[in-house]
């Protein structure tokens, strides 16, 4: 399946994957469930905490297309984050401390993908299958993954005391060189006191045209690391993004939302 074949909606025309208010009660369900504690933690720590979607229970449950997820991952998953800050001030779980570091950098794990309905979702051509949402099953992990701590957010501050907050996207760093507020454009530094950090691990695979540059951010670099690292082989969920660098070649690399050990 790709992208071009994707292109549709539920029997009865919704688009549910991309509908906030779905989500919303998708982590309504999670937190009244027993797994409640991650919702609890994500709304206390977005920068350093996770989601984690099962994508059966979406499609079983909550009328979900798969498609939709396959097809448009990025809108799925702001509508997931959208859905879920809705949550939070519905039920007060978190005073939203300042909300320059809000929920738009929650990584959202999407689980069991393969088991959410008819159709595969196989990486084929990391160039034609860009930007969809895709599983590698049982792919060779290449190398050792690391591990290390990069920015999720960046506060410039220019001599005027103005601050100019960036979060910082996951394959790629915004740089600010002039302050934007008002019509001041004096020079800005970064505040490494309101530097937020996250925990980002990277890793190669054997992927279908050879060589594919993994980066894994939320559970997977954090409390799942340790299998990942001692993994031979994983099955892996995510999307390829396509990095142009600055002769315009391009670099498939995955962003992975969620892996596990497979036997060989």
């Amino acid at each position: 399946m790709t992208p071009a074949d994707t292109n549709a909606t539920g029997p009865d025309g919704s688009t549910n994957a991309t509908d906030p208010d779905v989500w919303h009660e998708y982590w309504a369900s999670v937190a009244d469930s027993g797994r409640h504690r991650q919702v609890d933690l994500a709304a206390a720590d977005p920068l350093g905490r996770w989601l984690v979607a099962e994508a059966p229970v979406l499609v079983e449950e909550h009328d979900v297309d798969p498609r939709e997820l396959h097809a448009d991952p990025d809108a799925a998953f702001a509508a997931a984050r959208e859905g879920f800050e809705a949550l939070v001030a519905a039920r007060d779980l978190s005073d939203h401390g300042d909300d320059r570091y809000g929920y738009e950098s929650l990584p959202v794990h999407l689980t069991a993908l393969g088991r959410a309905g008819p159709g595969s979702f196989t990486l084929g051509d990391p160039f034609a299958d860009a930007n969809a949402l895709t599983t590698l099953d049982g792919t060779k992990v290449v190398g050792e993954p690391t591990r290390r701590r990069e920015a999720a957010v960046l506060t410039y501050r220019c001599p005027r005391g103005h601050e100019t907050t960036v979060r910082q996207p996951l394959l790629r760093t915004w740089t600010v060189g002039n302050c934007g507020e008002g019509d001041c454009r004096q020079d800005v530094v970064p505040d490494d006191a309101l530097t937020r950090p996250r925990t980002v691990t990277r890793f190669t695979v054997d992927g279908p045209d050879g060589a594919l540059p993994c980066v894994a951010t939320g559970r997977y670099a954090v409390d799942e690391f340790d299998r990942l690292a001692g993994a031979d082989r994983v099955h892996l969920t995510g999307v390829v993004r396509l990095l142009a660098d600055a002769s315009g070649g391009l670099e498939p690399t995955f962003e992975v939302v969620a892996a596990e050990p497979s036997a060989p």
